[in-house]
């Protein structure tokens, strides 16, 4: 089930919810079903673009990074209607989660990675964008598109140029940042209160890299993934890495999520799709 979304920015938004029967939505998961009408809130958030650090972590600059989301942004055109997957728009109530990267949710966390002629332009076209709404990713990568001939994206400096020119930008809520961030979007989103939440029923430990660990390298990584009604990792949604520096460590923590067992959360004590966030340290003991 996918909720409908009619949407821009500067302007007001309208949702709309698919009507089923008497014109009110209902889910229905693992046989069992529930009218989402008495469970369900707008929550209202601003998507925009900013710079990724090492890390993916959102920062001030570099100035290449900056100019080139500024371009994407101002070539952006919001999708006439965009629908999300259930999953996407269930909450906890009273849930207030804390980190120190701040996320999207609802499925939206990704990035964007360019890489920069020496005149500016796209080395690549071919864009990876893997939000949990396909009518957005495609609004979001012919933005893309049109700043690129336009010649709207910024000639790389002697200082990127140590990097191969390659810039990353990360989407974020613009209301959460403290770096500077480009407005893409308003976006109002139905989400669905779950009484409980996702709980690990057992999650094996993330095997330290075998490399890293000689070298006594360490990382902290934060993922997102949905545990399905099942009690499983889905390994057909999404799966976002919020903070992470090394690849090793990614694909250490992503292999340990697939093995997992969890309980999943739950609406009117029907089992329910739901996006997580975890964090995962990986450090040498001295």
């Amino acid at each position: 089930m996918r909720a409908l979304i009619r949407a821009g920015f500067g302007c007001a938004i309208v949702l709309i919810v698919p009507a089923v029967g008497s014109g009110q939505e209902r889910a229905a998961v693992a046989q069992c079903s529930f009218d989402t009408a008495a469970v369900t809130s707008l929550h209202t958030f601003t998507i925009g673009l900013a710079a990724a650090g090492a890390d993916l972590v959102p920062v001030d600059g570099p100035p290449e990074a900056l100019g080139a989301a500024e371009a994407i942004a101002s070539h952006f055109a919001a999708p006439g209607s965009m629908s999300l997957p259930l999953w996407a728009r269930v909450g906890v109530m009273g849930s207030s989660a804390s980190s120190p990267v701040p996320a999207v949710g609802h499925g939206f966390d990704d990035f964007i990675h360019l890489t920069l002629s020496r005149d500016g332009r796209l080395g690549g076209r071919n864009l990876d964008i893997r939000t949990a709404s396909a009518e957005f990713n495609e609004a979001l990568a012919q933005a893309v598109l049109r700043a690129d001939s336009a010649s709207a994206l910024p000639v790389p400096s002697e200082f990127l140029e140590r990097t191969r020119n390659r810039v990353t930008l990360r989407l974020v809520d613009v209301d959460k940042v403290n770096v500077p961030s480009f407005p893409l979007m308003r976006m109002v989103i139905p989400t669905i209160r779950a009484e409980s939440g996702v709980r690990v029923i057992r999650l094996p430990g993330a095997e330290y890299p075998r490399n890293a660990a000689y070298a006594a390298v360490e990382d902290s990584v934060e993922v997102q993934y949905v545990v399905s009604e099942a009690g499983v990792a889905d390994v057909n949604a999404p799966f976002a890495l919020l903070r992470v520096r090394y690849r090793p460590f990614a694909e250490a923590v992503i292999e340990a999520v697939r093995k997992g067992t969890f309980e999943p959360a739950r609406v009117r004590g029907c089992p329910i799709p739901m996006l997580v966030r975890q964090a995962f340290f990986f450090a040498i003991r001295r």
